[in-house]
């Protein structure tokens, strides 16, 4: 499109404050930043609800380590809050910043959960041999916590509760009552045990104006309840207060753990449901989802998990920390009730169903859901397991699943593909460096895992990855030990037209309720709102497959597949995010079989001389034939840049895909595989073959078309049972895919792609296209931009005979960038520099673009008027193909600069030596004063004099006739590449310090070399030692562009010819 890689995508699409619309119920697990500290894996707590205050547990210190005047979160509206850290809805009330758990290294801790007891909330975590249950509730001035200990207390652990500025701490007794006090200017800080437990006593000292309170716990059991108050106010407000505190009577903790009553009974509601119509195999049912408004608790519903419980209902997660029942699938979708039966989770982005208790997989934990009382409502929210990173930004924790034996698996952004084992309660990685991964699939052995990735840097496309014992996969860059080329390559790559950020996959069981796809592996699209068949097949002892698009489109970035055994239909849930095409900001459909057929690849074998793919389907002999398959392939460069360009596999360099020869097309004897032979096949990143071949039923055939996407890094052995098989030397396969030291990426074209998220994500950004075209020019040539406009610049290279580039630059430094860049031409390093020299001048730039190539530059003008020149600086084009950049305002009249503007001309022909021969014996009666304008015109005198007219930065041309005339003279100019001047060829100079530099020779001599390395500035010479000369290149292409006449007519071209007679005569 227009507006580059991505297309427009609005920043607007990706802001969404409705998460601080929506009812949290009280809880809030999430990634809290207060008060000038950060805690990472935090559950947020109403603990008052009039007048609200709010306390945070550090699910890692095991106790609360804050508190606030006010309600629970407020969350950042960019990117839909999920990046930033969640901060409190008000005032700090308490600091407890410092409080943690002083304990011996030997004594094991564990978060467990916490239960929910109407507004009450039990944190239930383990110290030692010693199991606590801790609770806090509130009020205005004061805070009551109380400790459930159950098992023996070892090495008298010691509960740090404060550290806060006072000179000292006084402690005393009220009322049976243990106290300490202390003083902040007007007010007081009271802490209040209760005496009747003999085992607990405060621990207070003071060091540096800072006084530290604790709780020392003895050693033994302890039978009854710890329970304090923490004060806060003036003496004569906390009086009243400190002295009921004993007659207050304690919170039973264990009649808070058994259930209490449902608190969203009466909130449940109902939707309809939309049945899909389909022609094709499958329909696509419609669950309308309850977005924000439309549900009680303002719930933005962006699905991150979908299972089935046993008796047929649905569980989602949303990301949002939601989790809900959906009841009414059976049969035709008519009406759909809704109940949510948890909140409060951490962006839960995975649930699976295990033993009929609903598991999902947070930012922060693992957690099982326990309702313990059946009312439908979670009363236990169990930690199984934390043991992973939980980080802000983009590390988040995405997707769930579980294999026979009871393992889960899920997706970590920092750490990769990570598997809990209950059996050893242990975290394993099973893969690293996979970017943002959003998308898994294990097979019911656990034998097979996917995982899929997100297009960017080190990720040229998306693709579908293998992780298994402790694999890396390249996010990051190369390491050592980690293979042929520092990374494990994916199972495949899924090409930027199929799928730019993909979702989960799901193994489909054998059901033939599912039709075709019954026991296929089938991934979502979360970028394109789509689905496809996975291919997989072993090979050497390596994986390696592809994908199959399947028809039918979703609502929302489609990301979770849950198979459904009650009505034998898959679910696909979905999500609304960041480049994502979505039409809702989530979405649960139903795939259904409708009966029809659907004719499929089910399997492929890759050979050393073709493929072997077999159909479902019986084919129809009469139509495999060669002319209905069509092959093409591309590789990607792995680098720090954001994604890649599909690159030829001939040549990395060009832009491009190459076509492939396919020699014969063969129906295999069983009727249903086809052999493809292509003798050439060999290792590539991306495969696709496109077949259009006939289902044979019965008496009728039924063409259907086939595209499979296909990575092959491995072949077998050569397949021989087919007519016409030819033995040949068979060389061993070998991967040569590019990497980053045959391309490196220019760094400026990195920093260009980053504005693309500032820049291209803006509404109302104009686009413009400028088209590299046959003749040398940029149509148009002529820009106008307002003062500080941002502008999308699509270049396209529609000229079929050259590459080229397009560079923005600073008027006074064309000179200087467009010398340079003739030098360019022979330095090793230039195709990685795109042609274009590194110097401060240049604003923008383009990398080199092949025919049919496009880029688009994000361009900000500047904020005052001004003039800017973009050139064509590959090698030569840089005199002749340029345009002009005008910043200015509407209405102001653009001024002449004709030396920034190549003249238009139109394309006549791209002339061969051969097309002109004829016509060169007999040049008497040409006309030297038009072939002198030629000269002028075609920018020859930019570069060259004659008769002492002109520049010095090629030959003179005033005799040269002596050196070459008729035939030869005309083939200099028209492949000026063929026999380069060496007064004028560039060299490239490998010094034995390994420093490369490029210029034009002046002055040789055995003992040294003298470079002109800037023809704008003659007297600055490099001087080389000849000892320091590791090795001398010459330039293989010359400075001076080809193509330059493609403009001009015969009778043009053939003036200019005999002008160039006449010189010197």
């Amino acid at each position: 499109g227009r507006f580059g890689h991505w297309g427009q995508y609005p920043e607007s699409k990706s802001v969404d404050g409705s998460w601080n619309e929506m009812d949290l119920g009280g809880v809030c697990a999430a990634l809290t930043s207060h008060f000038g500290k950060n805690t990472n894996k935090a559950v947020n707590v109403v603990v008052s609800e009039d007048p609200p205050l709010t306390a945070i547990f550090d699910t890692q210190q095991l106790t609360f380590t804050d508190t606030w005047s006010g309600e629970l979160l407020s969350f950042s509206s960019s990117r839909f809050g999920v990046l930033s850290y969640a901060t409190p809805r008000g005032n700090q009330w308490l600091n407890l910043h410092a409080s943690h758990w002083n304990t011996s290294e030997a004594v094991d801790r564990r978060f467990l959960g916490y239960f929910r007891h109407a507004h009450d909330v039990v944190f239930k975590y383990r110290l030692g041999k010693a199991t606590i249950l801790d609770h806090v509730r509130g009020s205005e001035k004061q805070i009551t916590r109380t400790l459930d200990v159950d098992g023996i207390v070892h090495d008298e652990p010691e509960l740090i509760l404060f550290r806060l500025p006072a000179e000292r701490a006084y402690v005393s007794m009220m009322d049976k009552t243990q106290v300490v006090m202390l003083k902040q200017g007007e007010e007081r800080v009271i802490v209040q045990l209760d005496s009747e437990h003999p085992l607990a006593k405060f621990t207070s000292s003071t060091k540096d104006g800072q006084t530290t309170v604790g709780i020392k716990l003895s050693n033994g059991f302890h039978e009854k309840p710890i329970r304090w108050q923490i004060l806060k106010g003036t003496d004569e407000e906390l009086t009243s207060v400190a002295k009921s505190f004993l007659s207050s009577k304690a919170i039973d903790l264990q009649e808070l753990t058994m259930g209490g009553a449902a608190r969203w009974a009466e909130q449940s509601l109902t939707t309809n449901g939309r049945n899909g119509v389909s022609d094709s195999a499958y329909a696509i049912d419609t669950i309308e989802i309850p977005f924000g408004k439309a549900n009680p608790f303002s719930t933005p519903m962006r699905l991150g998990g979908v299972d089935f419980l046993p008796d047929g209902r649905c569980v989602v997660c949303t990301l949002s920390g939601d989790v809900w029942l959906v009841d009414g699938l059976e049969g035709e979708f008519t009406s759909h009730k809704w109940k949510r039966i948890a909140a409060g989770l951490c962006q839960p982005l995975g649930l699976v169903v295990v033993d009929n208790k609903i598991v999902v997989s947070g930012r922060d934990q693992l957690t099982r859901l326990h309702d313990l009382n059946g009312d439908d409502e979670i009363d236990f929210v169990e930690c199984i397991t934390s043991d992973f990173i939980t980080n802000p930004g983009h590390d988040v924790v995405t997707c769930l699943d579980v294999d026979d034996e009871g393992n889960f698996y899920f997706d970590s952004s920092v750490q990769g593909v990570l598997k809990y084992l209950p059996e050893t309660d242990t975290v394993q990685v099973l893969g690293s460096g996979l970017r943002n991964p959003n998308g898994l699939g294990v097979r019911g052995d656990g034998g097979v895992v996917l995982a899929t990735v997100q297009e960017g840097s080190w990720t040229p496309a998306s693709a579908i990855h293998e992780p298994a014992a402790g694999s890396f996969h390249g996010l990051g860059g190369p390491r050592e030990g980690a293979g042929q080329y520092g990374f494990k390559m994916p199972l495949c790559f899924v090409p930027r037209g199929i799928d730019h950020s993909s979702g989960g996959l799901d193994f489909l069981p054998a059901d033939k309720r599912l039709g075709p796809l019954s026991g296929k592996i089938v991934g979502s699209s979360f970028g394109n709102c789509t689905h496809y068949l996975v291919l997989r097949e072993e090979i050497n002892g390596r994986s390696q497959g592809g994908v199959v698009p399947l028809t039918g489109d979703f609502l929302s970035g489609a990301h979770r597949i849950k198979f459904n055994k009650h009505d034998g239909s898959f679910y696909v849930a979905g999500s609304s995010g960041w480049q994502c095409y979505f039409q809702d900001v989530g979405s649960l459909q139903r795939v259904r079989y409708t009966g029809k057929p659907l004719y499929i690849p089910t399997n492929v074998k890759t050979h050393r001389n073709g493929f072997i793919i077999r159909y479902n389907c019986r084919l129809d002999p009469e139509s495999v034939r060669l002319k209905n398959v069509l092959c093409q392939q591309w590789n990607y460069l792995y680098s720090a840049g954001y994604g890649s360009s599909e690159l030829s596999s001939r040549d990395a360099s060009q832009r491009g895909h190459d076509p492939v020869s396919v020699s014969s097309v063969h129906l295999l004897p069983d009727g249903k595989s086809v052999f493809i032979e292509i003798p050439s096949l060999a290792p590539v990143m991306q495969f696709h073959l496109f077949a259009q071949f006939a289902a044979k039923e019965s008496d009728a055939s039924n063409v259907f078309d086939t595209d499979i996407y296909y990575s092959v890094f491995d072949l077998g052995k050569p397949f021989a049972d087919f007519d016409g098989y030819v033995e040949r030397d068979w060389k061993e396969s070998v991967q040569r895919f590019p990497t980053p030291e045959q391309l490196p990426v220019d760094p400026r074209i990195l920093a260009q792609e980053k504005l693309k998220f500032q820049y291209g994500t803006l509404q109302g950004i104009r686009a413009v296209t400028v088209r590299a075209v046959p003749g040398l020019k940029f149509d148009p040539n002529v820009i106008r931009v307002s003062p500080g406009e941002l502008v999308a610049i699509q270049v396209k290279n529609d000229d079929p005979s050259m590459p080229h580039n397009m560079v923005i630059l600073q008027r006074e430094d064309l000179n200087e960038i467009g010398q340079a860049s003739m030098l360019l031409a022979a330095d090793p390093k230039a195709l990685a520099l795109n042609y274009v020299p590194t110097h401060p001048g240049v604003i923008y730039l383009t990398p080199v673009l092949s025919p049919g190539g496009s880029y688009t530059v994000y361009y900000k003008a500047p904020s005052e008027s001004g003039i800017y020149p973009f050139v064509c600086t590959f090698p030569g084009h840089w005199k002749v193909m340029r345009g002009v950049i005008h910043v200015a305002n509407e209405g102001v009249k653009l001024p002449e600069v004709p030396e920034l503007q190549a003249p238009t001309r139109p394309f006549v022909k791209m002339w061969m030596t051969k097309d002109l021969v004829p016509d060169l014996n007999d040049l008497g009666g040409r006309s030297v004063a038009r072939g002198q304008e030629v000269f002028t015109i075609a920018g020859c005198i930019q570069c060259h004099k004659v008769n002492g007219k002109g520049a010095d930065l090629g030959p003179d041309l005033s005799q040269v006739t002596k050196r070459f005339k008729g035939e030869k003279l005309l083939n200099q100019i028209l492949n000026p590449s063929a026999e380069i001047h060496k007064e004028y060829q560039a060299v490239s100079i490998i010094t034995v310090d390994g420093e490369t530099i490029t210029g034009l020779v002046t002055k040789k001599s055995d003992e040294a070399l003298t470079l002109l390395t800037n023809p704008l500035k003659p007297t600055e010479l490099t001087e080389l030692a000849t000892a320091d000369i590791e090795e001398l290149i010459p330039s293989k292409v010359s400075t001076m562009p080809k193509g330059l006449l493609m403009t001009f007519t015969r009778e043009e071209i053939l003036d200019l010819m005999r002008f160039l007679h006449t010189q010197g005569d």
